[in-house]
């Protein structure tokens, strides 16, 4: 449901060659637009995610106390150093899945001699 607009000043040069493109694609450029916002926005929910799950993992009980009970450039060097180091723990986990992913994905070859009717 479409029911608010919205707008914005760009160089009329990028407006003229996203015109153009929108047109050589046949698509409105406001449609394109919409696609790209909802590509935005869903990206950076995404990391959004990501970063509460860092957050929740990093809060244990400890890091909470500790949180509570000390002098804010403790608190800050503390937390810092636990959520870069789950940020660290969730890209590697994020990248060996993605590794899994793709090894699923190649495509399957045929050994020598093997047709497609398997004869």
């Amino acid at each position: 449901m479409k029911d608010v607009g919205l707008r914005i000043r760009v160089q009329r040069d990028l407006r003229e060659a996203f015109l153009e493109a929108c047109g050589a694609q046949d698509k409105p450029a406001a449609q394109v637009l919409r696609e790209y916002m909802g590509e935005y926005v869903a990206d950076h929910e995404s990391d959004m995610v990501r970063f509460e799950q860092v957050n929740q993992e990093v809060l244990t009980e400890d890091m909470t106390e500790m949180l509570r009970n000390n002098p804010p450039d403790v608190v800050y060097a503390a937390f810092r150093d636990a959520f870069f180091k789950g940020a660290i723990r969730m890209f590697q986990r994020d990248n060996e899945m993605r590794n899994i992913v793709l090894t699923d994905l190649r495509p399957v070859t045929k050994p020598p001699g093997i047709s497609s009717t398997g004869r």
